[in-house]
Order: structure tokens, then C-alpha cells, then sequence
């Protein structure tokens, strides 16, 4: 869209030290307080999961409740939510906004993933403030309590009114009081309470861990090793993604059992071969006579899973347990992405970006973007695929259906690419419509996946027994050829599928 020249009602203060307006103040309620208690009240009508355990450590169970601590536990409402109408300048505001939001997105996903809960600890009211605690806990539950954000908003808000009347020791004194009274007045545990302490560490050096995982990124990208032997090279990035393979294949094994060994293998072996044929027919040329292209594995597994359901094989575990795998594969294999410099951005901000020196890069002799700053895109889809991951572990562990994992993994999955895809600058990658022809087929993997998730299913089963010698030994296997097949060439060859770089 063109510039604006007109100034939204409700939206995020610009980055400025102007005194914000009423409509900026009041956006914070809409913006963020609002979103978070939807998520919040959802969280608790949902309740704890069934595995859940509580937090408390044993000698927490015995503490008595102190009813007092009610003045402190019940302030954080009036102490964070009068927050917006002390900033001074619009650049605060715009911080809170941005923490607080970020706050509660990894809060949910923390949530979401691990099977605590605290069930406030039982007393017998005595005065008034512990018929108002009572009152308080008729409106809340056991879920959601860790990480606390009675302690995330008491520090946030703290911050605010630190940097807005410069007095921040009765500021953080305040939000230090609120934290205590969640222990004392039995809401939470201090495990629950130094959750909310280490997340808001986390939001607060946000800009500061992300310029690591920048400096990271660009080291990686700029790792490239090689050793020949003769006419053949081995290229160090080959490690990564035989790694990925060897972690994956264990995965699918220890989730669909040690009697889908052969089978896994199959289907292991032709997701490569998709991959392979994929990359050759879509992006193959003088300079790449062997890439290797996502879509074509996702293809490739689908015909071997094929193949074994045909021939009496249990497809719908395998295909469940493929779909937990893939994100922790896809992720390592994300470095050696960055290695061999394909899924690069394209250029951006110095800020934003990452820089590419090696000359073996493809994002120098293919892209033509040495020195320039890019987006690190495999970063966004290393952390992507982890978070995946962990929340379609989570659903096995929970004997979710088959069916809805599968959906899941194909509709989260596509979601992460279609984006992904929006910040990649390979000019091989074909177009179509104004979209990359990945973002095509990504909502082709959101259209499939919703309706996946929709068809019945038999419930995941218990995790598989001890890793056996044998799934070892086949997973070694698996984990060297994949390495040999992205990571060995000869580079001085013109035929077909000889080299991976230049």
C-alpha cells in the first residue's frame, strides 16, 4: 500500500518522544489488555490439562495463606491497568505495547506445552480481605499459573512508571511486593512466581538475545568448509542435515515402534529421492546440478507412505509420527541452509539483517548479494520448526488423534512458509501471480491440513519402548547417506547431479 496520510484511531503509538494522545493511550486497553484477558479466561475455562502436576514444592503445601497480602495481590489491577495514562512519551508506550504482547505470546505457548498448574492452597477466611482473596479465586483456576503474569504485568508496569517519573526503586519495591503476595496469599508457587521473573528478563533483553541469534546466523552462513579427496568434495554442511536425519528417524522409531523399522526406512529413503527429483526439476541449472527442494520430500514421503499402506502397513501411525519428526529435521537442517546459503532472504536493513562473504555461498554467485544485509530466513524457520515441534510432541504425549496431528503439522507448517516465503530473495524460485510458487503450494498445505484435522481418527499411542541397537544402527544409516547425498560432490564435473555448489 502507498503511504498514509491519515493516522488510525486505534494502533501502535509511532517510535517517538512526543507526549502520547488520548486515542494512543487509550489503543494499550484495546491492543493488549484486551487480547490478553480473552487468552487468560479461555486458558482457565479450559482448565489443566490431564497430566498436569502442581507446582509447589512440599514445603510450600504447609505455608499458611496470609490475608493481608490480598492489598498487594489485588493492587496489580489498578497498578498496571492506570499504566498507559503515566507515559510521557510515545516511544514507552509503543515498548510496553510491543513487551507485553510478546509477553503473553510466549506465556500461552509456555502454557500450552508444559502440564503444570498451581491449585491455590485451601484456608478458611477470617476478615475481609480473605473473603475478597476468596471472591478472587471463584473467578480464577489452577491453569495458567506458570509463568505468573501477576508478576510479568507487576514488572512490566514497573518499567514504565521507572522510565516515565524516574523513581524506579518504589516501582520495582511495588512490583517485588505483588510478586511475594503471590506466594503468600497461596495463588501461586515460587516456582510459578520465578517463571514470571525469567520472562520478563526475556522481554526486557529481547533486542539484545535476538542480536545473538543475528551474530550466530551470520557466523553459520559464513562456516563453509570443504576437504577433497581426488575428484570428490566434502563440504561440512552435509553434517548438519545428516544429523537432522539420524535425530528424525530416531524420533519416528521410538513414536511409531520398533516393528515400522523397514517401513520408516522406505519412506526415509523416498522422501530424499523426492526431495531430489523436486530440486532438479524446479531449480536445477549450471550452477545447481543437485539441490534439494522441501516440497518434493513432502511429495516423495507421500508416495512411500503409500506404498507401505498398500502393502498392509499401519500409514496413518506413520504419517503422525513423520509429522512430529519433520519440524526438529527441518530445523537442523536449517543449518545447512545457512551454510550453503540457499532459502536466504532478500535484502533488507542493515538492522535486520545478516551478511553473506563466502564465495561458495549461493547467495553470492547465484542471488549476486555478497555484503549486502539479508534476511536471516533460515533463522525464522529453524525457531519456527522447533516451536512446531514441541506443540506436536505435546499433542502425542496427550494421545491427540492421528488424524488432527497430521492436520496440524500440514496447516501450522504452511502457515510458517507462506510467511517465510515472503522474506526469501532466491531468484530461481519461480513465480507466479505476484507469489513465490512455495506460497501456492503453502496454502494448498493450509487448505489440506484443516480438512485433515477434520476427519476422525484413532487416539496417538504411548511412546514406543528403549531405543534398540538396531534403530541405532538403521538411523546411522539414514543420517549418512542424507549426508553423503547434500554434503559429498564432484565438483569438477559438468553431468547431472555431480555437484552441489560451484
Amino acid at each position: 500500500f502507498a503511504a498514509d496520510s491519515w493516522k488510525p484511531l486505534i494502533g501502535f503509538p509511532p517510535i517517538s518522544d512526543q507526549t502520547p494522545t488520548i486515542s494512543e493511550r487509550l489503543s494499550i486497553y484495546i491492543l493488549l489488555f484486551l487480547p490478553w484477558l480473552i487468552i487468560y479466561e479461555n486458558i482457565i475455562f479450559l482448565g489443566p490439562p490431564v497430566d498436569a502436576v502442581d507446582t509447589y514444592l512440599q514445603f510450600e503445601m504447609s505455608l499458611p495463606v496470609i490475608e493481608w497480602a490480598e492489598i498487594f495481590y489485588f493492587s496489580v489491577y489498578l497498578f498496571v491497568g492506570l499504566v498507559p495514562l503515566f507515559a510521557k512519551t510515545k516511544r514507552d508506550l509503543r515498548e510496553f505495547i510491543v513487551m507485553g504482547l510478546i509477553a503473553t505470546g510466549i506465556w500461552l505457548l509456555l502454557v500450552l506445552l508444559l502440564p503444570f498448574k498451581a491449585t491455590p492452597r485451601p484456608f478458611m477466611p477470617s476478615s475481609e480481605l480473605g473473603q475478597l482473596l476468596m471472591w478472587e479465586r471463584s473467578l480464577d483456576g489452577p491453569a495458567g499459573a506458570f509463568p505468573a503474569f501477576h508478576v510479568i504485568w507487576a514488572f512490566l508496569a514497573a518499567w514504565l512508571y521507572s522510565r516515565s517519573m524516574h523513581t524506579s526503586t518504589l516501582w520495582y519495591a511495588i512490583a517485588v511486593g505483588i510478586s511475594l503476595s503471590c506466594i503468600a496469599t497461596g495463588m501461586h508457587s515460587i516456582f510459578d512466581v520465578i517463571g514470571g521473573l525469567f520472562l520478563f528478563f526475556i522481554v526486557i533483553n529481547r533486542v539484545v538475545m535476538w542480536k545473538g541469534l543475528l551474530s550466530a546466523s551470520e557466523w553459520f552462513a559464513n562456516s563453509w568448509k570443504e576437504w577433497r579427496v581426488g575428484g570428490v568434495r566434502i563440504i561440512n554442511h552435509g553434517f548438519y542435515v545428516g544429523v537432522g536425519a539420524f535425530i528424525g528417524y530416531l524420533i519416528v522409531i521410538v513414536l511409531a515402534g520398533f516393528e515400522q523399522l523397514h517401513s520408516v526406512s522406505i519412506i526415509s529413503f523416498s522422501t530424499l529421492l523426492g526431495a531430489g527429483i523436486w530440486g532438479q526439476w524446479l531449480e536445477g541449472s549450471s550452477k545447481l546440478s543437485r539441490p534439494f527442494g522441501f516440497y518434493g520430500g513432502l511429495f516423495g514421503g507421500l508416495i512411500g507412505l503409500l506404498i507401505i499402506s498398500m502393502t498392509g502397513g499401519d500409514g496413518m501411525l506413520l504419517a503422525a509420527s513423520f509429522s512430529v519428526a519433520a519440524p526438529f529435521i527441518q530445523a537442523i537442517g536449517r543449518l545447512r541452509c545457512f551454510v550453503q546459503g540457499c532459502c536466504h532472504g532478500r535484502e533488507c536493513h542493515a538492522h535486520y539483517g545478516i551478511v553473506v562473504i563466502h564465495e561458495r555461498s549461493r547467495v553470492n554467485y547465484v542471488a549476486n548479494l555478497k555484503n549486502r544485509p539479508i534476511y536471516p530466513t533460515q533463522l525464522y524457520s529453524l525457531l519456527y520448526n522447533i516451536v512446531l515441534g514441541l506443540i506436536l510432541v505435546r499433542m502425542w504425549t496427550l494421545s491427540i488423534s492421528m488424524t488432527l496431528i497430521i492436520g496440524a503439522y500440514l496447516l501450522l507448517s504452511s502457515f510458517g512458509r507462506f510467511v517465510e516465503e515472503a522474506y526469501r530473495g532466491e531468484p530461481q524460485t519461480p513465480k507466479s501471480g505476484g507469489m513465490a510458487i512455495y506460497q501456492w503450494l503453502a496454502l494448498a498445505g493450509v487448505i489440506t491440513g484443516a480438512a485433515v484435522m477434520t476427519i476422525p481418527g484413532l487416539p496417538s499411542p504411548p511412546v514406543g519402548g528403549p531405543v534398540e541397537w538396531q534403530m541405532l544402527l538403521w538411523a546411522g544409516f539414514i543420517g549418512a547417506t542424507v549426508f553423503v547425498a547434500m554434503g559429498v560432490d564432484f565438483p569438477e564435473s559438468n553431468k547431472r547431479f555431480s555437484r552441489l555448489a560451484q
